[in-house]
């Protein structure tokens, strides 16, 4: 097993580990789940093997990618925990403590402002429908609809968003932050790599003051797709911060 994830490039505090048991989940049920249900309905032999050869040459280049992105994302986490960071930081318990309480409200603050959104795109969807099909039916199934979107948009941003510690991490509170990454809270955030790079970084003064992180990828639609890291910053290094935002600015070319 162990040689089997060093393969797969699941290494500890990896970020794209449990990218790799969804795909890997996905494919196998795919792969071995459609052909019984293709064959219930009767698909053709010759139909369900082709089905089986595309399917397997997506799950080889897909996979391949994924991989190739958990080896580099994995080198890149060793790199920075031996010596090639830019600053390596401890907080103390408290400045922990205060620091996940208010991520935690600004989770909340961010979760109801969408939850006044979705209240906002409700008629909306209620308005496109009626459009479509001219009925009663269908506005209240659009009005649900994008209601139904919005409460999803709530719930994860309740349930994922913010700082999530690794509570079985034995440095939870090392900090260690470079062109590399980010290691906080016993997880690791990448800046850069395959659809992904850094787009802002930002100082806040509060107890703790923190830096914040925000990182962009591509979306299906080559929208982007904003994603804030917050990291504390220990008492008696603000200045040391404010030196690593400029740093950080020039590597990444941002104004």
């Amino acid at each position: 097993m162990k040689s089997l994830r060093a393969f797969l490039g699941m290494t500890p505090s990896n970020p794209m580990n449990p990218i790799m048991l969804i795909l890997l989940a996905f494919f196998t049920l795919v792969l071995v789940g459609a052909p019984i249900l293709m064959a219930i309905v009767d698909v053709g032999t010759g139909g369900i093997i082709l089905f089986e050869i595309i399917v397997a040459l997506a799950t080889l280049l897909i996979m391949g990618l994924v991989i190739a992105m958990a080896r580099a994302f994995g080198r890149d986490l060793e790199r920075l925990l031996s010596g090639n960071e830019w600053a390596h930081w401890r907080i103390t318990s408290a400045e922990r403590a205060a620091f996940l309480q208010e991520d935690r409200e600004r989770t909340r603050r961010t979760s109801k402002r969408y939850a006044l959104y979705s209240l906002g795109v409700i008629p909306l969807g209620a308005l496109f429908a009626w459009l479509f099909t001219r009925d009663a039916k269908g506005a209240l199934l659009g009005a649900l609809a994008f209601g139904a979107a919005g409460l999803f948009v709530v719930l994860t941003t309740l349930l994922w968003d913010g700082t999530r510690p690794k509570h079985d991490s034995s440095d939870i509170d090392e900090v260690y932050l470079g062109d590399l990454g980010i290691y906080a809270f016993g997880r690791f955030t990448p800046l850069s790599g395959i659809n992904l790079s850094l787009k802002a970084i930002t100082m806040t003064n509060s107890d703790p003051s923190y830096l914040t992180f925000t990182t962009v990828s591509r979306g299906q639609y080559g929208e982007q797709q904003p994603r804030d890291i917050s990291v504390p910053i220990p008492a008696g290094h603000e200045e040391e911060a404010g030196t690593l935002v400029e740093r950080f600015k020039q590597r990444f070319s941002l104004t």
